[in-house]
């Protein structure tokens, strides 16, 4: 695990392991507060054998936390190398399928410009394990009582682990903590999945928008929120 930083506001560490063969798996959750200003919760799964006897299980610990400006610059870094692969599903899903230009897509997710959003006021939530990320969420403040969700993304190796849902989840408790009353999302009319990731969170859809895409040509998209 690595070590605390006193300057870091880390929001979850959670612990999970692979599935082991007859064994019983529990989760202990304990919940811990730290002098500095910081919100930590932390599960360990443990397995059983048979005998009743406790044997630890391979656990793998994820933390979330909120980047600093050296994460940032690591989540650009990764971020353009998977770009890079115009074969890769990130590639297909974000880019190809909305014929956005590539060198768009190298401005939008480059060191600068992603730096340029945090001294804005954005906030970048970090999913990771050991020291390789596994994903994050931008938040863009719109008002004192809410923020836009501007775009969560797990990367392909990371997906099916639930991930994404505690990343969203611990988001959404952060924001309240700070006194945000209300989440706002946009994705696009046909993007199934990412309409039904929200749904399933119990975000509620309030109406559609035509915008101007950036790079050219419009886009339909429906907007949801989400009450904290």
């Amino acid at each position: 695990m690595r070590p605390l930083r006193p300057d870091t506001k880390l929001l979850t560490l959670s612990a999970s392991r692979n599935d082991a063969t007859n064994h019983e798996l529990k989760r202990l959750t304990w919940f811990r507060s730290f002098f500095y200003p910081q919100r930590f919760s932390e599960e360990i799964f443990l397995t059983y054998p048979s005998n009743g006897q406790p044997e630890p299980g391979e656990v793998a610990v994820i933390s979330i936390e909120v980047a600093r400006e050296e994460e940032v610059r690591k989540l650009s870094s990764k971020l353009l190398a998977i770009m890079a692969d115009t074969n890769s599903q990130v590639y297909r899903e974000n880019v190809a399928k909305f014929g956005i230009p590539e060198e768009y897509v190298r401005e939008a997710f480059s060191e600068e410009s992603l730096l340029s959003a945090r001294t804005a006021g954005n906030i970048f939530y970090i999913a990771s394990e050991d020291d390789d990320i596994l994903g994050f969420g931008q938040v863009v403040p719109r008002s004192k009582e809410s923020v836009e969700l501007d775009r969560i993304i797990i990367f392909p190796e990371s997906t099916r682990r639930g991930i994404g849902t505690k990343l969203l989840h611990e988001i959404e408790r952060d924001q309240k903590n700070m006194g945000i009353t209300k989440i706002i999302v946009r994705t696009g009319k046909e993007e199934l999945h990412a309409r039904s990731f929200y749904e399933k969170n119990f975000f509620k859809e309030t109406n559609e928008i035509e915008i101007d895409a950036p790079w050219g040509g419009e886009l339909t998209l429906v907007q949801y929120e989400l009450e904290l």
